[in-house]
């Protein structure tokens, strides 16, 4: 949390004052010592993995009420480094009207076995018939970073709390977790799906999947970094200032000042190879299947 408020997270609050940053705890037996800071929530959930789900849907219930007159919420982890001018131009040029913007998964598969951390029961998701694809969840934003409209999130949060309100004894633990589809990133996506099944028509835009990168690396064979990037997934704090050292050196912002404001396909930026990691890929283990690959002059004419 400290290295981004020092980096990125400091410049949304120079460059938007009217931006509010929070980061969210689940409740714990820790002391957290930067609580004092005023940014810090600590939600009344257990601070589990299993309780994710229940943890996501607090946090914007949370945010619902807190901030009444908000236009967007940006939900992203604390290991993403973000090119925070490029995401608010973004946003600025869309309609804050039923919107949900993302990375999205399209095809996932809920884990059947109770052994597995990511284990979704049949009360917690029922079996899916898709004619393609079988069990799979609906389509959801990876929780990388992806933004919502404030009234999107509005009905999602009246589903969420009468759904909680069912529950006996209304408590937020683990068992309550353990109703709703897991992790949080499906949860979500189910819920958004449930009110398009109601007829409430969802925008849903993945259309700046090329924005970003899973992990901090200029070599690895999907979603690496390239110059138009500007999300980057699982960013070590001292990899996080790196990068932003980078974009902040004498000259570095100069690259930027011709980006468009609405096509993000042309926006270009600093390069930060030089601040990447290497990352060694899960091998196949059939030897003769071919590795994935694509053409990644499509995406980055630079490399």
């Amino acid at each position: 949390r400290s290295v981004v408020r020092e980096t990125w997270g400091r410049a949304i609050a120079e460059a938007a004052p009217g931006a509010a940053q929070r980061f969210f705890v689940g409740r714990g037996e820790a002391v957290l010592a930067d609580v004092g800071l005023g940014d810090v929530v600590e939600l009344p959930v257990p601070e589990s993995y299993r309780t994710l789900n229940l943890k996501a849907l607090t946090l914007l219930s949370w945010t619902f009420h807190a901030f009444p007159n908000l236009q967007w919420i940006v939900r992203h982890d604390d290991d993403v480094y973000l090119r925070a001018g490029a995401l608010m131009a973004q946003l600025a040029a869309r309609p804050p009207v039923r919107y949900y913007w993302g990375m999205f998964d399209h095809g996932s598969a809920p884990v059947r076995d109770p052994e597995h951390q990511h284990y979704n029961s049949y009360e917690q998701f029922p079996k899916q018939q898709h004619p393609a694809w079988g069990d799979i969840f609906p389509p959801y934003a990876r929780g990388i970073l992806w933004a919502m409209s404030a009234d999107l999130m509005g009905l999602l949060v009246a589903d969420f709390l009468e759904e909680i309100s069912a529950q006996p004894g209304a408590v937020l633990d683990e068992r309550a977790a353990n109703s709703m589809p897991h992790p949080d990133d499906p949860a979500v996506g189910v819920l958004v799906t449930s009110l398009v099944r109601r007829g409430i028509s969802v925008n849903l835009d993945d259309r700046d999947l090329n924005s970003y990168s899973l992990n901090p690396a200029c070599n690895s064979t999907f979603s690496n970094i390239h110059n138009r990037t500007w999300i980057v997934h699982h960013v070590k704090p001292e990899t996080m200032r790196c990068m932003w050292n980078l974009d902040t050196a004498e000259g570095a912002l100069g690259v930027a000042d011709g980006n468009s404001a609405i096509d993000a396909s042309k926006r270009l930026f600093p390069d930060l190879c030089l601040c990447s990691e290497e990352v060694e890929e899960e091998a196949f283990e059939d030897d003769e299947e071919e590795p994935f690959w694509y053409d990644k002059t499509r995406f980055n004419n630079a490399r």
